[in-house]
């Protein structure tokens, strides 16, 4: 899990690359789903959601992150 956050937060950052954490956060979140870190998926969803490229809606990475989140909410 340690070396997932550091990705995702070195993905997310100024010097990362947000679509490289756009798929991890896709891939990542039933892990956290799975391991009942609620609040955590919610986040990674959220930043892969919103780096997101627009041509990307409605793709299985954007449908994934959807599903999770909304999933994750339910328990927060």
């Amino acid at each position: 899990m340690g070396n997932i956050r550091a990705a995702l937060d070195w993905s997310f950052s100024g010097a990362g690359e947000a679509g490289i954490g756009v798929q991890l956060a896709a891939a990542a979140a039933p892990l956290f789903y799975q391991h009942s870190l609620f609040v955590e998926c919610i986040r990674w969803c959220e930043q892969g959601l919103a780096a997101l490229p627009r041509n990307d809606e409605g793709s299985t990475t954007h449908l994934t992150l959807r599903a999770f989140l909304a999933a994750a909410a339910m328990f927060t």
